[in-house]
């Protein structure tokens, strides 16, 4: 099978339904397996719909393939930068809008170095 026609259907059809690409393997046999992920995260009807249109870009008569279409689990490395922005990002942003944290410095005039003793 010519590997840059299936990226092109499996990027075309992860595009159409509000995803990205993130890996594609093919491994002997036929077997196509596409990871997709989505900024907002992939439902299972999403995944559902990138699989059928893949399906219905690749033609089986010409050649019989199996398709795997999933979204990249945990144990999976990050492969691109959507990735990483997707999973961090959020982190981040909210720890530079945040104001930062004060000590709370006690009645008594405790501080950070103990106590105020008036001899």
């Amino acid at each position: 099978m010519d590997y840059a026609k299936i990226e092109s259907a499996v990027d075309n059809a992860a595009n159409d339904n509000g995803a990205f690409l993130v890996e594609l393997e093919l491994k002997p046999n036929n077997i196509i397996v596409a990871y997709v992920d989505s900024d907002k995260g992939l439902s299972i009807d999403q995944i559902k719909m990138i699989n059928r249109q893949i399906e219905s870009d690749l033609d089986r008569d010409v050649e019989d393939f199996n398709l795997t279409v999933s979204s990249p689990d945990l144990n999976r490395p990050l492969k691109i930068w959507r990735q990483y922005k997707k999973k961090y990002w959020s982190r981040f942003k909210s720890k530079i809008q945040r104001p930062p944290r004060r000590r709370n410095v006690g009645e008594s005039g405790d501080g950070l170095f103990g106590s105020k003793h008036t001899e």
